[in-house]
Parts: structure tokens; sequence; C-alpha cells
């Protein structure tokens, strides 16, 4: 596969004209790009859409979606008729089982994809502590995730480079995405990144 095609690069900018100009420079070397909350209410976001498409890039729309059965199903119908390819929807316990499945049913024969947030990059072992209430192991936060969005029909996750492996073991029942946020070059900084690679 061609490096273009594995690397998603992040439109993280709060303006369309913004996304414009890194899309211009990048032409060529990037096909693949992600569209998150950033952008999604900025003004001309679906002209900006409607051009990457008609361009042939790809597109992973980063809504994180957490919501009730219906509205997750809804969310991922919407999507697949726009043709985009990833869909996130958070990982934790506020979204159900039945939320899940709904999600993966919404997208129907589509090629979306639904990927799962395991655990935000931002989240280190210190910041479990205080959210579960008792000390827990990153990984094996992850690694339970995925093993419930693999049971779920979803077709991958989002995990930092650092439990890729762990989750290659568990989830080797059938092909499963594993989108790796947080990859930085050497010497750069980690922004808000605590399990960056």
């Amino acid at each position: 596969m061609d490096a273009s095609e594995r690397l998603i690069l992040p439109l993280d900018v709060g303006s369309v004209e913004e996304a414009r100009d890194i899309v211009a420079r990048l032409s060529g070397a990037v096909s693949f790009y992600k569209l998150g909350p950033w952008l999604l209410l900025a003004r001309g976001f679906e002209k900006l859409l409607d051009d990457l498409q008609a361009a042939g890039n790809r597109i992973f729309l980063d809504t994180k979606g957490c919501d009730i059965p219906e509205t997750m199903r809804a969310g991922a119908a919407a999507a697949a008729a726009r043709g985009i390819d990833f869909l996130t929807i958070h990982g934790n316990a506020d979204v159900t089982d039945e939320a899940m499945a709904a999600t993966v049913a919404g997208k129907g024969a589509s090629k979306l994809k639904i990927l799962v947030v395991t655990a935000l990059t931002s989240i280190g072992p210190g910041d479990l502590e205080r959210t579960d209430g008792a000390a827990a192991v990153v990984e094996n936060l992850v690694v339970g995730r995925a093993k419930r969005a693999l049971a779920c029909g979803c077709d991958g996750v989002i995990a930092s480079a650092r439990e890729v492996a762990a989750i290659r073991a568990a989830t080797a029942a059938r092909p499963f995405l594993i989108v790796t946020p947080g990859i930085r070059p050497f010497g750069s900084g980690l922004d808000d990144h605590k399990r960056a690679a």
C-alpha cells in the first residue's frame, strides 16, 4: 500500500481557508483528511467537503459520536450517504453496546468504516485514576474497549501507537483497523498528547 493511503492528515485548523491552504500545499502527497469539530461548524465546510471528495480524497469524519442508539444509527446513515470513509464514535461507558451496534447498522452496505475511540491520547495513568475512581492501566482499558468494539461489529479503533501490538493480539479474529493519532517527528512538541509516538 502506498504511504499516502495510510497517512491521514488532520485538518485541525479554525477556518476553511486554512484547511484549503494545507490541502493545496500537500496535493499529491496526501489523499486522506481528518475533518473534526473545528471545521464542522466553520463557514464553507459543506463546500470544502464536496471539493475534497470531488478531487478523489478520502474523508475521516471525527465526530466522536456519543448518544442513544437511534441518533447514532441516523448519524452513521447520513455519513454513509455522504460517502464518508471513516466515522468515529466514543468507546467509553456512555455509549452502550446497543448504540455501537446501531451505528454499525446505520452504515448499511456502504464503504463507511466505524472506528471506536478507545482512550484519547491526551489521557495518561493519572487521568484514569481521577476518572475511573481507581488506578487503571491504560493499555488494559484500551484493549478492553477494542475487544468490545470488535464484538459490536465495529471496523476498528482509534488508539495510541503504543497500544497497537496489544490490540492486534486481542482482535486477531478478523480484520480490524487501528488508526493511531499523536504521531510526531523526533524532536517535535507533543501538544496535548501524553501517549504519542
